[in-house]
């Protein structure tokens, strides 16, 4: 008589066991995965938030003041172009010179390059081919990660600037 010998495989019920146990452990593994992407995510961010207190703080020793949070055109500007008074635009003149907070202190967060290509005495501001690449670049420093919008709220052109007297 011979010996009766086992299987060598696997039952379909062994196999169909198997991948259930793999499945609920990938699924219990997945949002572990999720947070500690997250928790990546805000410590990121935090980084970058310290990276720009430091680059104000760096401007801040260089010129003894902070950053203005914008500059805008005026009487005082020679690129002022006037508005009637009361309109909507009249504080706010894109066709002034170009500046805010995040242009003037590119220098001291490691941004020499974008700070050289700007060029801040050119009126309007959008005449500079290189002034708008500039303004339209994205610069990781100032985004959360978090955060999924990355367009731009307005097109930088000629086109998209408010017209003169509205």
């Amino acid at each position: 008589m011979r010996p009766i010998r086992g299987n060598r495989g696997f039952t379909l019920v062994e196999l169909l066991v198997v991948i259930t146990i793999i499945g609920i452990l990938i699924a219990l593994l997945l949002p572990a995965v999720q947070s500690a992407r997250e928790a990546a995510r805000r410590m990121q961010c935090g980084n970058n938030l310290k990276q720009i207190a430091l680059g104000l703080m760096s401007y801040e020793s260089a010129h003894g003041v902070f950053p203005p949070a914008e500059i805008h055109g005026g009487s005082w500007n020679a690129g002022y172009v006037p508005y009637p008074p009361g309109s909507s635009s009249e504080h706010c003149d894109w066709n002034g010179q170009i500046g805010i907070w995040m242009n003037l202190i590119f220098p001291y967060i490691e941004q020499q390059a974008a700070y050289d290509m700007l060029d801040f005495e050119i009126r309007p501001q959008y005449a500079s081919e290189n002034n708008r690449k500039v303004m339209q670049m994205e610069f990781s420093l100032f985004f959360c990660p978090s955060d999924p919008y990355r367009g731009l709220t307005v097109g930088w052109s000629p086109t998209s600037m408010p017209p003169d007297g509205v």
